[in-house]
């Protein structure tokens, strides 16, 4: 999946900041396709395998879904190069709004230079296993119910103005917040100049409910492929972050 139009840096090469810029955009939108698939937000059918990473990867062959996520993540480029971002994610929640599961992606301001010079091979490496994380993350949660829904959310470090591309939203606590979330440590980054940490929370609403398969109600099978009203961003000014 090609988000840029350039010459990729070969994997033997150090990264610049603004190629390290462009394989986090990437990545952030592998993780959402992967979200989605782990998670049965769509029908195993809307997905196709392809290799990211030197890995297999499940992408959605949705042309207005993969627009939507293309568009999203291109909106946060801007809030990226200035190391404005503090944490993206997904959020899943229930037919009426309620969150929840939500997964994170925490990042710390970008160094201009790391404890040492990362190549394209070491950053790969490292997101690969962050991914092979992501993948495995089903076993380790319930069912959702049927019909869920999802957002893409993103937390600013300080009030910053919406990209114009994009319709983001600011979003109260309870929008986007679970319920007393059990947080689960997916895995940790750091190569280079890049700072990850891939973490889950689970709402102990689920907790409360019948597990429940979306194999088991048809009406999740048909889910409609529109993104419309997924985007949400929240503004968080005083919290610094895990990894801050």
């Amino acid at each position: 999946m090609e988000t840029v139009d350039l010459t990729e840096p070969k994997n033997s090469e150090v990264l610049s900041f603004k190629e390290m810029i462009d394989v986090l955009c990437e990545f952030f939108e592998v993780v959402v396709h992967s979200i989605l698939f782990v998670r049965d937000l769509y029908p195993k059918a809307v997905f196709e395998r392809r290799r990211k990473y030197n890995l297999p990867v499940m992408m959605s062959r949705s042309p207005e879904l993969n627009e939507y996520i293309v568009e999203v993540v291109a909106s946060l480029r801007p809030w990226l190069e200035k190391s404005l971002i503090e944490r993206f994610g997904v959020v899943i929640a229930d037919k009426l709004g309620e969150p929840l599961e939500r997964f994170m992606i925490e990042c710390a301001p970008a160094r201009a230079t790391g404890p040492r010079a990362a190549t394209l091979a070491d950053i790969e490496a490292g997101l690969r296993g962050c991914l092979l994380r992501l993948n495995a993350a089903d076993a380790l949660f319930e069912p959702n119910p049927p019909g869920c829904q999802f957002s893409i959310v993103a937390y600013t470090r300080g009030q910053q103005e919406a990209a114009q591309s994009v319709s983001w939203l600011a979003a109260a606590d309870s929008e986007i917040t679970s319920s007393v979330p059990s947080i689960r440590p997916l895995k940790s980054l750091d190569v280079g100049s890049l700072r990850l940490q891939l973490y889950v929370e689970e709402s102990s609403i689920k907790q409360k409910r019948p597990e429940t398969s979306p194999d088991d109600d048809p009406e999740a099978k048909d889910a409609d492929l529109g993104p419309d009203d997924n985007e949400i961003v929240e503004d968080d000014e005083e919290n610094e972050g895990l990894l801050g």
